[in-house]
Order: structure tokens, then sequence, then C-alpha cells
């Protein structure tokens, strides 16, 4: 019913909500041929009868990135690697990487760190600080997996702390929120040396942070 909703408007803002609301759905609820029609609006823009605009474009990213987790993977890093893309749906691309880090394997998600950390410290404002925001949300994961010992010693992971210490003032503060995620994530019980140390440095990072007023 929302797809053939969407099919009716050429509303931005409806065709956002639209889109939005299919990925809030049960996974079990969305039968095949909405994935499948979804996942064609993801890939290209276009939802029939016409080409969407960049931001319902991103937002069904986020979308598929919900409903079909980490199976979206490959198009969302696809989407990072592109060249001359709208900004919306690079940053699409971006938080829905974050959105499926739980389910990729630890060396899928070192991958999908280096390819958000090219975004983190460079370029508009608002791409760099949800790609810090996201490589947090994948960190987050990281901590949680017994299985990866990858993540936490990536360069990803050594960008974020050193924005801390050294990025912008608006990208110093995303990189401490950031941070905060990985650091709230339950540690496994067999803790292993990777972790310790990621998570030393990190404390060590934001509490220079709070005692410089950063």
């Amino acid at each position: 019913a929302l797809l053939a909703r969407l099919k009716e408007t050429d509303d931005v803002e409806h065709e956002v909500a639209l889109v939005f609301a299919l990925g809030m759905q049960a996974k079990t609820t969305v039968d095949a041929a909405a994935v499948t029609a979804l996942r064609d609006l993801a890939t290209t823009g276009a939802s029939p009868p016409r080409a969407r605009p960049p931001v319902v474009h991103a937002h069904a990213l986020l979308a598929l990135a919900r409903l079909t987790g980490a199976e979206s993977s490959g198009l969302l890093l696809g989407f990072l690697r592109a060249r001359h893309l709208p900004g919306e749906v690079r940053q699409g691309a971006i938080v829905g990487l974050g959105l499926v880090g739980r389910g990729l394997d630890p060396v899928a998600r070192v991958a999908a760190l280096a390819e958000v950390a090219e975004h983190a410290d460079r370029g508009n404002p608002d791409t760099v600080g949800l790609a810090l925001l996201t490589i947090g949300r994948l960190l987050a994961t990281a901590v949680d997996d017994p299985a990866d010992r990858l993540s936490v010693a990536s360069p990803a992971a050594a960008l974020l702390l050193r924005e801390i210490a050294d990025g912008a003032a608006a990208s110093r503060r995303i990189a401490c929120l950031a941070t905060g995620f990985a650091l709230r994530a339950p540690v496994p019980a067999t803790q292993d040396a990777m972790r310790t140390v990621f998570r030393e440095r990190a404390v060590a990072a934001l509490a220079a942070a709070a005692d410089d007023g950063g």
C-alpha cells in the first residue's frame, strides 16, 4: 500500500514519508515484491512512473538497509565509492552502513569502516559528521562481537580518536559522541588486548577533551 501511494505522488515530503514508513515495517510483513521495488528505487533513484529526488533516493537506501540488513552492504559500499553523487545519496549510504554493521563479519566490517573513513575528515560538514557517527556505530558492533579483533585496531578507529584531539570544533564534538557509542557497547567476557588498548585510548582522548573544554 505504501508503494502504491508512492506511485501517485510527486510531493517530496510525502515521498520521503512513504519510503521512511516502508523501512519501519517489520521485516516479516514486507513481501518479496515490495523489497524488490524498494531495491530498484535504492539502486536507480527511480520508482515508476518517475525519477525521485536525491533525498528520496537516500531514504530508500536507509529503508533497504533496515529491511535487508547486511545483504544491502554491497550496494551501500558501491554508492560510497561512486563519484559525483548528490550529497544526500552519499549520506544515506553512510548511515545505512551503520545500520547493517551487526550483520557484517569482521573483514567486511573493516572494509566498511575504511570506506566510511574516507568521508570522515574532509568535505561537506554534514557528511563528515554522519561518517564519524557511523564509525562509532560500526565500532560498537565490533566491540560487541567476540570474533572481531580487527575493527578496533583499524585506521578508522584511530581516525575517530584523532578527530577528538585535532578535528574542527564541530567534528570534535561528534567524534566524542561517536566514541561514546563504542564505549557503551557490552564488552565480551573474553576481552582481548586490542579491545583493552582501544578502550584505554578512547577514555584518555575523551578525558583530555573534557579537560580542555573541547
